[in-house]
């Protein structure tokens, strides 16, 4: 015996013109990427500082304005950097820090805001070490750090460098590329 199922058709389009076209933010399933910003561009000269405290990496920085108040917030960078000679020893560390005030690296951000950090305000920040046997050889430091701001204001995104020691870190020579990149990441 033939048995004949028949259901109705299903058109995605039509659904999605039902709706307006489109799925809101809220609606979205959880993970979903709700905006990115990636700010790149090419280092015009090197700087420089000496400091064993954070100080910000100067013109770079970016603007974002979350979408939802409880999304989780992923920044990556991407830069180049070098030690004063001397330095194979030492280590350059570096973060972001929220409206210049909030340094990422030092709060707790997981899924259920459980979780803590246990480090000291000496081991906050993500650290690369000298080239050995020559500090002064170009490297690449990319890092990613979270954030949930509890917010849907516009707020600024900086990275930061220290000196884990004594000695100068350098950043940002000519022609090499640097990137930031901002994702806004749907939780529930």
């Amino acid at each position: 015996m033939t048995v004949k199922v028949s259901k109705p058709e299903f058109n995605l389009r039509s659904k999605l013109n039902e709706i307006g076209g489109k799925v809101s933010y809220e609606n979205m399933p959880t993970g979903s990427i709700i905006q990115q910003r990636i700010a790149k561009g090419y280092g015009t000269g090197s700087t420089s500082h000496t400091s064993t405290s954070f100080q910000p990496i100067p013109q770079f920085e970016m603007e974002f304005a979350p979408r939802l108040p409880n999304s989780l917030i992923k920044i990556e960078v991407q830069l180049q950097y070098w030690l004063s000679d001397a330095d194979v020893s030492n280590y350059a560390v570096f973060t972001v820090y929220r409206d210049g005030e909030v340094n990422l690296s030092q709060i707790p951000v997981s899924l259920d805001m459980n979780a803590s950090y246990t480090g000291t305000s000496n081991t906050y920040g993500i650290w690369f070490g000298a080239n050995r046997p020559i500090a002064n050889y170009n490297d690449s430091a990319v890092f990613r750090v979270f954030d949930k701001p509890h917010t849907t204001d516009q707020i600024i995104y900086k990275p930061y460098s220290r000196l884990y020691a004594s000695g100068r870190l350098y950043w940002n020579w000519g022609s090499q590329h640097d990137s930031m990149v901002i994702s806004e990441i749907k939780q529930w």
